[in-house]
């Protein structure tokens, strides 16, 4: 028998033997046999040791499993966790465990990496990992982390990890709830994706396309929803707002004689003019051209009208030198009001 064991094993096998025969107690373990067909196979052995009245051996009787399938499934379980684990390190993926019978979770080193904290600073809880966690809704994740829990969805999430002063990072997370054989929830296991460029891509396109590209204000696209929010807040809610439509004067004067350069340098003045004195929640657009529009949040026409002679005013004076020239512009503003009875 012992010539069948695999030579790597034989030593360990043969020192539990004697260790079980002189201590007493079953013996029991795991080793590597290479029949004379070929191949290897993986065995486990537990045997009862059976006793003379003077306590020495007189037989051993056991039983012997192949467990070369066994073996096989977790290697390739091994195998595949390190090539899981060696792509999610080349793609910037941190990648979590929780065991939901300790409520312990396991984080890999990317996981610390993306979140900038060193591995004594996280308790391994999942309320220790919401502390991390920019949340505009803190009850509101939990509630969904607690649904996950309670019914196994898969969870799909993006949010803004708190740096403790350091760059914001913004990831998507992802996780799945493993089951037993019995159905029965295990553990969820999951990953983090740094998706901080990607974000900050998708913000600025996003401003670009409600934002004009030379004053930096809202554009006509932006405007007409604001528009369209302040006519049926009047409507539904009987607040009164007023709008402002606004052209320059002499403005394709200064184009003419100065150039466009010189005429994209009063649209900012005149954008920053708008932008500094606008109360708090009014909106400003630039429509195109020399056209700007505001809204003017909860405010009553004959205070519009006020504010509108000041605007004109405070555009009047913009001087703006350019090649040994001064120039100055005027503006024009139409008042209405947006009240509940205004059309849509």
């Amino acid at each position: 028998w012992a010539a069948l064991v695999h030579s790597d094993d034989i030593a360990a096998l043969l020192r539990e033997r004697e260790r079980a025969l002189n201590e007493g107690g079953p013996l029991s373990y795991a080793f590597r046999v290479s029949p004379p067909t070929g191949g290897e196979r993986h065995l486990t052995s537990i045997i009862q040791i059976f006793r003379r009245a003077d306590g020495s051996a007189e037989r051993l009787v056991g039983t012997c499993v192949d467990i070369t399938e066994q073996i096989a499934r977790e290697q390739g379980l091994i195998n595949l966790n390190q090539r899981f684990e060696l792509a999610a390190q080349a793609g910037g993926i941190g990648v979590w465990d929780l065991d939901l019978e300790t409520g312990r979770c396991f984080w890999d080193a990317r996981m610390f990496e993306l979140y900038g904290i060193a591995p004594n600073q996280f308790d391994g809880t999942i309320e220790g990992w919401l502390a991390l966690l920019k949340l505009e809704n803190p009850a509101e994740t939990a509630r969904e982390w607690d649904t996950v829990l309670a019914t196994g969805v898969v969870l799909d999430a993006e949010f803004e990890i708190d740096r403790r002063g350091a760059a914001p990072r913004f990831v998507r997370g992802l996780a799945r709830m493993i089951r037993d054989a019995d159905g029965l929830p295990k553990r969820i296991v999951g990953i983090n994706l740094d998706i901080t460029e990607r974000w900050a891509l998708q913000r600025e396109l996003e401003y670009m396309a409600t934002h004009d590209a030379l004053t930096g204000l809202p554009n006509r696209l932006s405007f007409e929803r604001r528009l369209q929010e302040a006519c049926d807040q009047a409507r539904d809610e009987q607040h009164e707002h007023v709008l402002f439509f606004m052209d320059l004067d002499r403005f394709k004067i200064v184009n003419d004689s100065a150039g466009h350069a010189a005429g994209d340098a009063f649209l900012r003045l005149v954008g920053n003019l708008i932008q500094s004195g606008r109360r708090i929640g009014d909106f400003t657009a630039r429509l195109g051209g020399d056209e700007f529009a505001l809204v003017l949040q909860d405010c009553s026409l004959a205070r519009a009208e006020h504010l509108a002679r000041e605007l004109i005013d405070s555009i009047r004076k913009i001087r703006l030198p350019w090649d040994g020239k001064v120039y100055d512009i005027g503006a024009s503003i139409g008042v209405t009001a947006i009240a509940g009875k205004s059309p849509n």
